[in-house]
């Protein structure tokens, strides 16, 4: 645990004693909480939670502002009774409080009342289990992450295709002018982003889960520390605390990007510099990860929908609103949850909480051997099966620089035909996974069953271990996920063509 004393260890302990609830698990069983929803009127769709008493109004010393000319300063009021029931209280306004269409003085509320306040105003009062609110909003993601798939998958091709030709134009212009150099390095830089765009959006939509095993959190924190000393700005301070044996059921990878992006949004709240602490405690069975800061806090209408996809506070062209719904996926997909509380002026801190697990034994390492070399094969012929043209080109044009005579196809039926026509088989087919018609997968079963099944390279901008899986068990030599840089693809498909050799 960090020492009192220093200026961050300091801002550490002010800023997670806001929040009282870090320190213990989330309750098992959260009961439900009555709130108004605002149907009609200001900020349609907020939700009002309601205490013992909530008067609503203009007035500033209202419990709930609600600025609109047709409600009186003090307008009504909702009070708990003592069997833990609730009643709406008109107080003498000038248009009356309604309760489902019928004007009142005082009235019983049951979750489903309509209240209209004047005539501008109408509230929804309704108590919502915290358990229903979750599947709404796991339902509501599902939907969300089928539409990100979809569209993550047809902007890989793109962005895939842009990325193989820019590099091939690299290596056929040779030694470029500073200006055009710098040009080329833009366009390579924002295609580099755009696949971390495709990344978070194919993160929304995966439906299996990544391999998980005993991730240990200290070596994590310090690779995120050390990534955010070197770019952040001098005046953002990060600290981490988490003791060496903490281990958590997960994937590296992945706490890694949630642990990151929770940083990066710490230090767009911070502008001008503060602190950011990472912090890791076990409780019982539980690791509970904390990341806090210093910065400006946000208001109750902006918390309340901080998980959501796409919504973002930040300026246009400066934030997605990806951020936090993928780390919220990705805490999910380990198993976990992730809480967040903030005040304004105060700081924001997010609660992650994992499985605990106990240190895997330490294995020997294994002898380091040397790398084969990735040359290609003389001669060989290799067919490329996608049904977008503008793929087939750029994929052509990369294997076509490495030396290979390149066929193409548009589909999986066409890449049948092809195969079964050609005199000279090809000596390796790239699929894309996803095509009208045969699909790339239908194409591994059917060569599969040959006594002597070409080398098949399945390249899909879905990353799905359990397809990968069945694919391999098929045939496919290999599964490559979309965008694929050039280097990458010339050394899978050398590699594969040299151990057939080698085998033969």
């Amino acid at each position: 645990m960090p020492r009192r004393g220093s200026p961050l260890s300091d801002a550490f302990y002010e800023t997670t004693a806001q929040f009282p609830a870090f320190r213990t698990p989330p309750p098992s069983a959260p009961s439900a909480r009555p709130r108004l929803v605002v149907l009609r009127g200001p900020s349609p769709g907020s939700r009002i939670d309601l205490g013992p008493e909530t008067v609503i109004g203009r007035a500033a010393e209202c419990t709930v502002q609600l600025q609109e000319t047709s409600i009186s300063r003090r307008h009504a009021r909702i009070v708990e009774l003592p069997d833990g029931t609730f009643e709406v209280e008109d107080l003498g306004s000038r248009n009356g409080t309604w309760v489902d269409g019928m004007v009142v003085s005082r009235a019983p509320l049951v979750p489903g009342t309509r209240v209209d306040l004047g005539q501008q105003i109408t509230l929804l009062f309704s108590c919502e289990d915290p358990l229903e609110r979750e599947l709404r909003e796991r339902q509501k993601m599902e939907a969300i992450g089928r539409m990100a798939a979809g569209i993550a998958h047809d902007f890989n091709n793109v962005v895939g295709a842009a990325q193989a030709t820019l590099e091939h134009l690299e290596a056929i212009l040779g030694p470029l002018p500073a200006e055009a150099r710098d040009c080329v390095t833009d366009l390579g830089a924002a295609l580099d982003r755009s696949v971390e765009l495709t990344r978070a959006l194919a993160t929304l939509g995966r439906r299996e889960e990544t391999p998980r095993a005993a991730v240990r959190v200290a070596e994590v924190f310090e690779e995120v520390a050390r990534l955010c000393r070197r770019t952040f700005r001098a005046g953002h301070r990060i600290q981490v605390d988490a003791a060496p044996g903490l281990h958590v059921f997960g994937s590296q990878t992945e706490l890694h990007q949630v642990l990151l992006n929770l940083c990066l949004n710490a230090r767009d709240a911070m502008p001008d510099g503060g602190a950011i602490v990472l912090r890791a405690d076990r409780v019982v069975d539980r690791v509970v990860i904390s990341v806090s800061d210093t910065g400006v806090g946000m208001p109750p209408e902006t918390l309340e929908h901080a998980f959501e996809p796409f919504f973002t506070t930040k300026p246009l062209g400066r934030g997605t609103g990806l951020g936090l719904a993928t780390v919220a996926e990705l805490v999910r997909g380990m198993g976990g949850s992730v809480e967040v509380s903030s005040e304004l002026g105060r700081g924001t801190a997010f609660r992650i909480v994992l499985s605990a697990v106990e240190p895997p034994a330490r294995l020997a390492r294994p002898e380091k051997k040397s790398a084969p070399r990735m040359v290609a094969s003389a001669g060989a012929r290799i067919l490329v099966a996608d049904d977008q043209e503008l793929v087939r080109r750029s994929l052509g044009r990369l294997l076509r620089a490495a030396g290979y005579e390149v066929l193409f196809a548009r589909d999986g039926e066409h890449a049948l035909r092809i195969y079964r026509e050609e005199e000279r088989k090809p000596d390796l087919l790239l699929l894309d996974l996803d095509m009208p018609g045969l699909t790339g997968r239908d194409v591994v079963e059917v060569l599969g069953q040959l006594p002597e099944p070409p080398l098949m390279v399945v390249i899909s901008g879905h990353w799905d271990p359990a397809r990968r899986e069945e694919l391999t068990k098929l045939g496919a030599a290999a599964y490559v996920g979309k965008p694929v840089s050039a280097e990458a693809l010339r050394r899978t498909v050398a590699s594969l063509l040299r151990s057939a050799e080698g085998a033969a």
